[in-house]
């Protein structure tokens, strides 16, 4: 298998556009998970474009045609909202989702008591500054739970069958640059092409004035 296209969130590919979609390699869910363009902002005096994890990425994979290849074989589709990663834990019955369960179904969500999904405090994305491909601040959010199979032969536990049981939930976030970075990344964006331009037109004058001088 290889992955193509993504990156771990350090830089992204340059000139990026609105209609771009970004990939981001997730390595606590073992897949490539994709950012799509939110909205336009100002950061350090740069225009900068907020990307953001959809709603759909731990869905069901018979809601989503793009996460069929996450089925498991043998064992029953989890509720969406839920991914199963055991896979990637040997197997270990584990699935991810958004924190609280953010976008999950009902059935998942009335299940557990004390849940407060917000999609402003659970949710992932990354600010972009698109010139460059540069991350100038991200959340990358996620929560691991444990998938209780039926337990029809432990009547003090058959209570637990078939939950989802939040374990936690982690937040690897990016709050900005070095000033040495953003610095740079201001000449390069801001500074240079407006000099450029200064440049040209001073050149073109003054070559206008010779020829002037010449004739």
């Amino acid at each position: 298998d290889s992955v193509q296209g993504a990156t771990e969130g350090v830089t992204y590919h340059q000139a990026i556009t609105k209609t771009d979609t970004l990939l981001y390699l997730r390595k606590t869910i073992c897949r490539v998970t994709p950012l799509h363009f939110n909205t336009e902002i100002t950061k350090l005096g740069m225009t900068a474009y907020k990307f953001v994890l959809p709603n759909t990425t731990f869905a069901r994979p018979k809601d989503v045609t793009e996460e069929e290849c996450f089925l498991q074989p043998g064992l029953p589709s989890l509720p969406s909202g839920l991914t199963d990663v055991s896979p990637c834990y040997y197997d270990f019955p584990i699935a991810a989702s958004f924190p609280h369960f953010l976008y999950a179904s009902e059935e998942v969500v009335n299940g557990i008591d004390g849940l407060s999904p917000d999609p402003e405090k659970h949710g992932s994305f990354v600010i972009v500054e698109p010139t460059t491909g540069v991350p100038m601040e991200s959340r990358a959010r996620s929560q691991s739970n444990l998938v209780v199979r039926p337990l029809t032969l432990f009547p003090r536990a058959k209570r637990f069958s078939n939950l989802t049981i939040p374990m936690f939930w982690a937040e690897y976030n990016q709050v900005g640059l070095p000033w040495y970075i953003s610095t740079l990344m201001y000449v390069t964006v801001i500074v240079l092409p407006t000099s450029q331009t200064f440049l040209s037109c001073l050149f073109l004058t003054l070559n206008l004035s010779l020829m002037t001088i010449m004739v």
